[in-house]
């Protein structure tokens, strides 16, 4: 099962004692990090407002550049900041992630991801850069009957309706079900029961990040303990 740009959890708040990483561990990497749909394609090269985007990597997803698509991820989601990108990702697979970080640092561009955009001070949004847009990145799966995989882009809805066929639920879930997973991963996620369960990050055994210099890389208690230090 392929669970790259994925994030692993257990459902029912069953806890795996040493097998979950501290709260500020888990946030600490997810806010380092990326967590791992007419528009114009990009293949080749273009220019916008002076800002090359020359020698594009290969995609499976699409980089598109009409002014629909950059003006949907231009704005906060209280229509306080407006910060108007160059280009869109949409990506079809977590290796489109990698190869737009890379080549963001190759350009000297700016790049954010976005999920559904509740993010305030223009978190979300980037300048002249480029705005990785989660939703494409969506797929939500079961592992046994006690774990889930979910990419960034899942909705939370997802997430539960995938749980509750095992009869189960997440241990801590979110009021507005139309937030994404990433997003609420990477600032803690709370929810009604955190007073016992603590975060949603507390409940995640594994996290597939972008760094910030384009590599993926598995976070969890058993490995990778130097990215936690």
């Amino acid at each position: 099962m392929d669970r790259c740009g994925s994030h692993q959890t257990e459902l029912d708040g069953q806890h795996r004692g040493n097998a979950l990483a501290t709260r500020r561990d888990f946030v600490k990497c997810a806010t380092a990090s990326l967590l791992i749909g007419s528009v114009s394609s990009l293949n080749g090269s273009w220019a916008y407002g002076g800002s090359p985007l020359a020698e594009l990597p290969s995609l499976d997803g699409d980089l598109v550049v009409d002014e629909a698509a950059r003006q949907s991820v231009a704005v906060d989601w209280g229509f306080h900041i407006h910060r108007s990108p160059i280009a869109v990702l949409r990506p079809k697979s977590v290796h489109d992630v990698v190869r737009m970080v890379a080549y963001a640092n190759k350009q000297g561009l700016k790049i954010a991801m976005r999920g559904q955009g509740h993010c305030v001070y223009g978190r979300a949004q980037v300048e002249d850069g480029i705005v990785i847009d989660s939703g494409t990145l969506n797929a939500v799966s079961l592992r046994g009957s006690d774990t889930l995989d979910a990419q960034p882009g899942a909705l939370w809805g997802e997430v539960a309706r995938a749980a509750l066929t095992e009869g189960r639920t997440p241990p801590v879930m979110v009021d507005a079900m139309m937030l994404t997973v990433g997003g609420t991963l990477s600032v803690g996620g709370t929810g009604e029961t955190s007073y016992r369960f603590g975060a949603q990050v507390d409940n995640v055994l594994e996290l597939d990040v972008v760094t910030g210099a384009g590599e993926l890389v598995t976070c969890s208690p058993e490995r990778n303990t130097d990215f936690f230090a």
